[in-house]
């Protein structure tokens, strides 16, 4: 199902971050990592990029989101009643929780103001 990036929460906008980080899954099982659901907001991933090969949880775990947000160079700002996110001006995404926003801008870099989610992971969208 086609959803938008800026309503994105919680299992699926983990999904969308590690799609965005790693591709689809189907295309590396069996490869040097895969990933799979595990729980209700988290993904199990095991790669060599992983950081422990266990729950990659972005936009919930400041040792998971934190580091990409160096890395896509994410700019963080406070507005009153949400935090705004962008990458060099573009790609801006608002969100509750400043890593919310980061891994909404992530997504949107990569995939536009759409992406593609699993059915099973809709019901936890927006």
């Amino acid at each position: 199902m086609k959803v938008k990036v800026s309503e994105l929460t919680g299992r699926a906008l983990n999904y969308a971050v590690t799609v965005a980080e790693w591709g689809d899954p189907t295309d590396h099982f069996g490869a040097t990592f895969w990933w799979e659901f595990s729980g209700k907001s988290s993904v199990f991933v095991r790669s060599e990029r992983a950081l422990d090969q266990s729950e990659f949880n972005p936009e919930g775990n400041w040792a998971h989101g934190g580091p990409l947000i160096e890395e896509y160079s994410i700019n963080l700002q406070w507005e009153v009643t949400y935090w705004s996110a962008n990458i060099a001006g573009d790609s801006v995404q608002d969100g509750p929780m400043p890593l919310v926003a980061a891994c909404r801008t992530i997504v949107c870099l990569r995939f536009g103001e759409e992406i593609e989610i699993p059915d099973e992971l809709c019901e936890v969208v927006g």
